[in-house]
């Protein structure tokens, strides 16, 4: 996070924030942005400052990108849902004639966009930002509140929250309320699952049940290794943990069905990633859906990453 402030103090005038929380990324980056006057527009709202205490109506992007010439020196724009306004040329262009007063003036735009989508003619002029989901420790934090408001008795363990890892602040407060009204506690499986759904609404995955290691014939020694490498997931093991395998054989060999027990063995869910549906028609499509699908993956990892082509 302290990069943000670095690049404020270097001057650059555009940052582009990819993230599906923007009241969050809003909150943290504002907080970092020490000094700064800080405001917000959408196309709903207009443009506001970030306690909300002021509006002005405002329905034009153009014009928003506009209004930053009429604020302080030192004073940042949040700019939600960048990337529907990425095909309008003269959005486009408004932005690229504003970037150097912007630059002169210590004045800074921010791009907030749950998609990655910069126009050709922006490119070399705006700087994509990494903004995280919540660590484990601020889900932990989440939880906590959740009990403390709610004046329940209810144990809460780092362990147990780090099921909720790759979950938005929402989503993990909807997982952890239906955890502690179904389960009456923090139950592991219930967020694992929560967390699973967001491989259905991705579209670039699916999600296969495992399969009883029994149900593989043979294969003895696989077997055998993926229980010793299971110690790999495991805290101070002192082993790495484990990477991947690669099956090659006939069609019917069944290489399908040791992916799906090698899920079993470990207690992971398993993930089939499909390489022929990450393939687009158009150029860099293919490449943004790998993209896509890795950060997907890491986000709900630890799992079982079945690739088939």
């Amino acid at each position: 996070m302290s990069d943000f402030r670095n690049y404020l103090r270097a001057g650059y005038p555009c940052l582009y924030v990819q993230t599906s929380e923007e009241d969050r990324a809003i909150l943290e980056l504002t907080k970092q942005a020490d000094g700064y006057s800080c405001n917000m527009w959408d196309i709903v709202n207009g443009l506001t400052d970030c306690q909300r205490t002021r509006k002005q109506d405002m329905e034009d992007p153009s014009e928003a990108i506009r209004s930053i010439t009429g604020l302080a020196s030192g004073s940042i724009l949040f700019v939600k849902d960048a990337h529907r306004f990425m095909d309008d040329l003269v959005f486009c262009r408004t932005v690229k004639n504003i970037l150097p007063i912007c630059k002169s003036t210590d004045r800074h735009i921010i791009f907030i966009s749950p998609i990655l989508k910069i126009a050709k003619e922006l490119e070399k002029e705006v700087t994509t930002y990494e903004f995280g989901l919540p660590t484990v420790e601020e889900l932990l934090e989440v939880a906590k509140a959740l009990v403390k408001d709610n004046g329940l008795d209810v144990p809460v363990d780092l362990d147990t929250i780090a099921a909720a890892k790759g979950l938005t602040i929402a989503e993990a407060e909807n997982s952890f309320a239906r955890s502690l009204v179904s389960k009456k506690v923090y139950d592991k499986e219930i967020l694992n699952s929560e967390k699973l759904q967001a491989v259905k609404k991705s579209g670039l995955a699916e999600i296969w049940l495992p399969v009883p290691e029994n149900e593989v014939g043979g294969l003895d020694i696989l077997k055998n290794y993926i229980k010793s490498r299971a110690r790999g997931f495991e805290e101070n093991s002192g082993l790495s943990m484990p990477r991947g395998i690669l099956l090659t054989g006939l069609p019917g060999s069944g290489k399908s069905l040791t992916a799906k027990a090698a899920a079993s063995i470990l207690g992971l869910p398993l993930i089939k990633g499909d390489l022929g549906t990450l393939k687009g028609s158009l150029v860099g499509e293919s490449e943004q859906n790998m993209k896509a699908f890795c950060q997907l993956i890491d986000s709900i990892s630890p799992c079982v990453v079945w690739l088939d082509k």
